[in-house]
């Protein structure tokens, strides 16, 4: 079975932003959001209510918890049993910890079922779609309202660029776009959203409005692991192609991979060590090649687990002073035992030339036009 049997999916919006301050002490609010997750409620048996870290209580009526309990600024959670736990278990958690926030996940664990997760998927459209007809434009959305995949990787775009603070991310089932969307100025120009919404979107997405809320799908369910990646790269192509974000900060344009280092100690027999690995700077010969002494020594420390001075290391990593060098000695060194090879900046950074993870280069995407 080619499908996607044991991921969880995830509904999350953060944020729902209310005008007044303790919005939850209006308990026509509490009625709205609670009737607008009754049917998610009870389709996924959740029958315990309470704070989290608290024991939960069972109910019977969603809708009767906005009067019969008692909200406040606290996290609570909706589940099977009273010692579930949503992040485990899969549940529903209101996080009413600002006071004029909600911030919602609804987590269900094994969305393949009987029907390709489509249900699910379903589900948490609906329920996005109810929150919207209950709530509307008297609030405003995000900066992130989407159904998320756990543990599904797929080819990235090299170089890797930043969708943090954005409306939407790569990594997602379905994005939604409210007209009334929230996005704090200092991470993105409103405007990106209203170019997501308008843009056309690739081959085999399906794009939906549904008075005033845009719903973006890259498949309508999870029988296809192939096809699920094919629309997630797709995804990627056609965010970085209308958002234009900037590189990650750990990237720069080469694609290649800051190297990061925790307090990075001098040390006998190499240039320093951090995280028990092993750095030592080195320049090839006339010939192009590195020096077969200086190879060994490092080997040898290797071996022994530690340096000379009595640092223990589990790995060893060379450090050329240019890009040119360090990708065309790579190969060799890896097959010799050295762990990576990095190269030097003038600013003092260094950077990996073949960061782990799966890559690919951008290609506009088809269909989007």
């Amino acid at each position: 079975m080619e499908g996607i049997e044991n991921n969880l999916i995830r509904l999350r919006i953060n944020r729902i932003h209310f005008d007044q301050k303790r919005w939850w002490e209006d308990a026509d609010l509490i009625l709205r959001i609670l009737t607008s997750l009754e049917e998610a409620i009870r389709a996924e048996g959740y029958q315990y209510f309470g704070q989290r870290g608290k024991k939960k209580k069972k109910f019977s009526d969603p809708k009767a918890l906005a009067t019969a309990y008692k909200w406040d600024y606290e996290t609570y959670e909706f589940t099977r049993s009273e010692k579930d736990s949503p992040t485990y278990e899969g549940g529903l958690t209101l996080d009413l910890g600002v006071a004029s926030e909600l911030v919602l996940y609804l987590e269900i664990r094994q969305p393949y079922r009987d029907d390709a997760g489509r249900g699910a998927m379903d589900l948490m459209v609906r329920t996005v779609r109810r929150l919207y007809d209950m709530l509307g434009k008297s609030v405003s959305w995000g900066p992130s309202v989407w159904i998320e995949i756990s543990h599904f990787s797929f080819p990235r775009v090299r170089p890797m660029h930043d969708f943090g603070g954005q409306p939407a991310n790569p990594e997602t089932l379905i994005t939604f776009l409210a007209e009334n969307f929230y996005l704090p100025e200092r991470w993105q120009n409103r405007s990106c959203v209203d170019d997501l919404r308008q843009a056309p979107v690739p081959d085999g997405f399906i794009k939906e409005e549904f008075g005033g809320l845009t719903m973006i799908r890259l498949v309508e369910d999870l029988t296809s692991r192939t096809l699920l990646r094919e629309r997630l790269m797709a995804f990627e192509d056609w965010l970085i192609e209308v958002l234009k974000p900037e590189l990650g900060p750990s990237y720069n344009e080469f694609g290649d991979m800051r190297v990061p280092l925790m307090n990075p100690q001098p040390a006998e027999g190499a240039t320093f060590v951090s995280f028990a690995a092993a750095f030592k700077a080195v320049v090839l010969d006339p010939d192009g090649n590195l020096d077969e002494d200086v190879i060994q020594e490092l080997l040898s420390y290797l071996s022994q687990g530690k340096l000379p001075d009595g640092t223990k290391i589990d790995s060893v990593r060379l450090i050329l002073p240019n890009r040119e060098s360090a990708v065309k000695i790579h190969d060799t060194a890896l097959a010799r035992g050295i762990k990576t090879v990095v190269y030097a900046t003038d600013d003092g950074q260094l950077w990996d030339p073949f960061p782990l993870g799966e890559w690919r280069e951008w290609k506009k995407p088809a269909g989007a036009r």
